[in-house]
């Protein structure tokens, strides 16, 4: 995320390191205020959180083509100023609607979400691209596209593991490239569906796997707006403190 509100960013000591956030999984923050979440990060010392979208009743709301249901008086709406929402937040489409609607065919319940986040100014909103669920990948580039006019302040950033991991996609069966290779691939084929927008970037996901080799200078050509390290991705060094394998 980027905002001159941000701290982090006038240090000098970081080399190209810029804001470092923190992303919650908990269910509970899904049902919680951002303004907790913001409080939570700030104390530790991040500079912006990362949660799930949080809509209150905007999600009870059906959103058609061309009209804007979101009241500015809702709740989750005012309980950060505008420069918060804009410096602090990245949100996440929440689980259900990643889950239970995109991957089953379902997106009204994304495009409300991506409306809620342009609604509230968020820094960036992302939701993951998943190498095992092709067509899932086109509905979000079919969704993201058709949103884009509307995320002006808002950015995307579209999730993607950049370690190897197991794969099997619907049928059961591995597919034969990497899965380093197939995100890539998956990557490359939504931002071709949305035009290469300006406002559309990568959010590279570092897990507890292998990275093939090579992979992080195809990535360098692309348009990346942040790195996601897993807990997974850190090794226990011989003082017992969490380090990056070289």
């Amino acid at each position: 995320a980027h905002s001159s509100r941000m701290p982090l960013g006038a240090r000098t000591d970081l080399a190209d390191a810029a804001y470092v956030g923190v992303e919650s999984y908990d269910d509970v923050v899904e049902r919680a205020p951002p303004n907790d979440a913001v409080e939570r990060a700030v104390s530790r010392a991040f500079d912006f959180v990362l949660v799930p979208v949080t809509i209150d009743d905007f999600s009870k709301l059906s959103v058609a083509p061309g009209a804007y249901a979101a009241s500015p008086s809702m709740h989750s709406d005012g309980c950060l100023d505008s420069a918060t929402w804009s410096a602090r937040v990245v949100m996440r489409l929440s689980r259900a609607t990643q889950r239970d609607g995109v991957m089953g065919g379902e997106e009204a319940g994304a495009r409300r979400e991506l409306a809620w986040a342009a609604h509230v100014g968020a820094n960036a909103v992302t939701f993951s691209l998943d190498a095992r669920h092709r067509a899932a990948n086109v509905r979000y580039a079919n969704i993201v596209s058709g949103s884009l006019g509307m995320l002006t302040h808002t950015k995307v950033w579209a999730r993607v593991r950049v370690d190897d991991e197991t794969l099997e996609d619907e049928d059961g069966a591995r597919p034969s490239a990497s899965s380093c290779e197939t995100s890539y691939v998956e990557w490359a084929a939504f931002m071709s569906a949305c035009e290469h927008d300006a406002n559309v970037y990568a959010l590279l996901e570092v897990g507890g796997g292998d990275v093939v080799h090579g992979t992080w200078r195809r990535w360098i050509g692309e348009r990346v707006g942040a790195v996601v390290l897993r807990v997974d991705a850190f090794k226990t060094n011989a003082r017992g403190f969490p380090v990056l394998p070289k």
